[in-house]
């Protein structure tokens, strides 16, 4: 984990918590706006260790609670994570992948 984390903060500029918190975050936004999941199943769905936390990730993203945000009538806005701009996602085939992570730990 401790080489998997420096490559996170190399290559994103964030930590790997932070990360990890985005990915949930933007699965549970995506969540909330195209399903009718209550707040718990979100949480479960997207590894929030409670609905308050998933609150406060939501007050800090969009300014206002889950409940509050589904009962906005206006169109899904695009949410663009907070990462630096000069960084991007790569995608990467499964095998490569496996190949980078294996190379990583064995340093």
């Amino acid at each position: 984990m401790y080489h998997l984390s420096h490559f996170i903060k190399k290559m994103l500029g964030i930590s790997f918590q932070e990360y990890l918190n985005n990915v949930r975050f933007e699965h549970a936004l995506q969540l909330v706006r195209h399903s009718d999941f209550n707040i718990l199943d979100v949480c479960l769905e997207t590894g929030f260790s409670s609905s308050r936390y998933l609150n406060q990730m939501f007050e800090k993203k969009l300014g206002c609670t889950v409940k509050e945000y589904r009962k906005r009538d206006v169109k899904p806005i695009v949410f663009v994570p907070s990462l630096p701009a000069d960084n991007v996602q790569k995608r990467y085939d499964i095998a490569h992948a496996k190949d980078m992570l294996y190379s990583l730990l064995n340093q």
